[in-house]
């Protein structure tokens, strides 16, 4: 059963934002940590389920650029309708931090891989001591990160939410259906890009912020991403671009083998998962049609056993080559979408969204519904294990468990 929150641990007065030494004081990250239960008196008696929300963000972004907070505010209220009482736990808790070397994380060790990022995720959730249970959201490369670390500390996960996430078969999928684009081809822009991001390390003073150029460049990359004073500040620094560098040396042949090493793919078949696929990245590959509107509190729920990836996107082309490197991509990425939400779970919602790769720019009110979604299910199934675990233990009178059911929930 998932752990009960102590709402003396895990409150607004025990914010915190700061750096937290990992590693016997190897090095730091920067953690940033808010909402929870309210410390009232009576709180400090009860015990019930209220999960912390953790964010990972994509490769070459910070948390300062990811998550705005509007946004981490709705994440919080979330939790309004779960605990409403008068003081009781009014939001839930979300976490978000820098990656080493990302904003204002000191640089790690090298080389800087998926599998390295999410342990050196859960030493600083763990030396910062929040308890969980814990739901995952990670977007673009982030999704990697997340699975690793679900693989790995499976009793502490509720949930998890990919924001148009990466999968491992994605390069060399698209390398099949695009022969003239081999996976060596795809490793060498990758190296290219890192090296590019090496020059600009070495170049840069680890304290300094980028020059225009180098703030152009990423808006552009960034799908027009209008960078501020502050989101330079916290972004363009010598340590980021070596960070970035070495995720991208390790990106295509390293991180793919860490991640297929998490087999089976999810901690249970029961984990609430959300998979948020941004329609840009597909539509060279297929039209969306979702068995729903895609208004807002409108998912498409996956039948693992009897859909299929045409059920939910209809094909432009079928055949085993794709007419074009675009189209070869769209597909590898959809293919990708698809296992994340089928292979992981039987418990998954995919909601697609009119949004170019960075839906955290362009979709945040999806996000919060992609949340919200895996929250009501992890507190739907931490209720079934509450009454199964009740139901095993002897001389219980049924009085105790409603009073209990009313303090967990």
């Amino acid at each position: 059963m998932f752990p009960m929150v102590d709402p003396s641990r895990s409150v607004d007065p025990f914010a915190i934002n700061k750096r937290v030494s990992i590693y016997d004081d190897t090095y730091s990250l920067h953690l940033n940590c808010a909402g929870g239960p309210k410390p009232t008196e009576e709180n400090k008696k009860r015990h019930f389920f209220s999960p912390t929300i953790v964010l990972e963000t994509g490769l070459a972004m910070t948390s300062t650029v990811s998550w705005n907070q509007t946004l981490l505010i709705k994440l919080r209220n979330i939790g309004l309708f779960l605990n409403s009482e008068e003081g009781f736990g009014s939001d839930l808790r979300v976490c978000f931090y820098d990656r080493a070397g990302y904003g204002f994380s000191d640089s790690g060790p090298m080389p800087q891989t998926a599998k390295r990022n999410a342990e050196a995720l859960y030493e600083t959730l763990k030396a910062a001591e929040e308890i969980g249970p814990f739901i995952l959201v990670g977007h673009s490369f982030g999704g990697n990160i997340i699975r690793i670390f679900a693989h790995a500390h499976s009793e502490q996960v509720a949930g998890i939410v990919f924001l148009d996430s990466d999968h491992e078969d994605r390069f060399e999928r698209s390398a099949a259906l695009w022969p003239a684009k081999s996976l060596d081809a795809y490793h060498a822009e990758f190296v290219n890009m890192a090296t590019k991001m090496g020059a600009a390390g070495a170049l840069a003073s680890p304290f300094a912020a980028g020059d225009r150029l180098l703030v152009d460049e990423f808006s552009k990359m960034q799908v027009g991403h209008v960078y501020t004073a502050r989101e330079i500040a916290a972004t363009f620094k010598g340590k980021f671009f070596k960070a970035v560098s070495s995720e991208m040396l390790n990106y295509v042949h390293t991180n793919p083998p860490q991640i297929r090493k998490t087999v089976p793919y999810a901690p249970r078949t029961n984990l609430p998962v959300s998979v948020v696929i941004a329609i840009s990245d597909i539509t060279k590959y297929c039209t969306p049609k979702p068995r729903v509107p895609r208004d807002s509190k409108q998912f498409t729920n996956i039948d693992a056993e009897n859909d299929t990836p045409a059920s939910m996107c209809e094909p432009l082309h079928e055949t085993n080559l794709a007419p074009s490197l675009a189209a070869a991509e769209a597909q590898a990425h959809f293919e990708g979408q698809w296992k994340l939400a089928t292979q992981l779970s039987r418990v998954t919602r995919v909601l697609f969204v009119e949004s170019s790769h960075y839906v955290v720019f362009d979709a945040p009110d999806a996000i919060v519904e992609a949340v919200e979604a895996v929250v009501l299910e992890a507190r739907r199934f931490a209720r079934g294990e509450f009454v199964s675990w009740h139901e095993t233990t002897e001389n219980q009178e049924d009085e105790e468990l409603v009073e209990m059911e009313d303090d967990y929930f």
